[in-house]
């Protein structure tokens, strides 16, 4: 394992533990993992991508079953590797963006009522969600080259 994955696996699980620690103590479940993983995709090969989307499936989803919702959001950061070269925007603005876009895509196929229910909840996950990629971006850039 080199250093740039390391970095990103400490991030990942940085992201997941805020994740389920937030969740369990304030009932708030944002997706810092998502957003790490998708911002992620601008600094890793696709194979460390791979791995690292497994990993954070593995320790959100530590039951036996996978849910559709866990298979919608592995794809994301893996559709997002390949969509950033795509994107005619700077990596951070398309990291955000795409960041953005899938949280939106989660709840729309699996929360649609929070978004209806609890607006404060949901804009409180996209800001929240989102100042953690940009905080994966910032840290990851500092020693590493995005691609686009």
């Amino acid at each position: 394992m080199n250093i740039k994955t390391a970095s990103a696996l400490f991030l990942v699980i940085i992201g997941t533990l805020l994740q389920l620690f937030i969740g369990d103590v304030k009932g708030a479940w944002f997706n810092f993992t998502l957003a790490a993983l998708i911002t992620l995709s601008f600094f890793c090969s696709f194979f460390e991508i791979l791995f690292l989307t497994l990993f954070a499936l593995l320790v959100l989803n530590w039951q036996p079953g996978i849910s559709l919702e866990l298979i919608i959001f592995g794809v994301m950061p893996i559709g997002a590797f390949f969509l950033r070269k795509l994107l005619p925007l700077e990596p951070l603005v398309g990291s955000i963006l795409l960041s953005c876009a899938g949280i939106i895509v989660l709840y729309i196929l699996f929360g649609i009522h929070i978004i209806t229910n609890n607006p404060v909840l949901f804009l409180s996950d996209i800001v929240m969600s989102l100042a953690y990629s940009a905080v994966v971006f910032k840290t990851m850039s500092l020693f590493f080259e995005a691609e686009s």
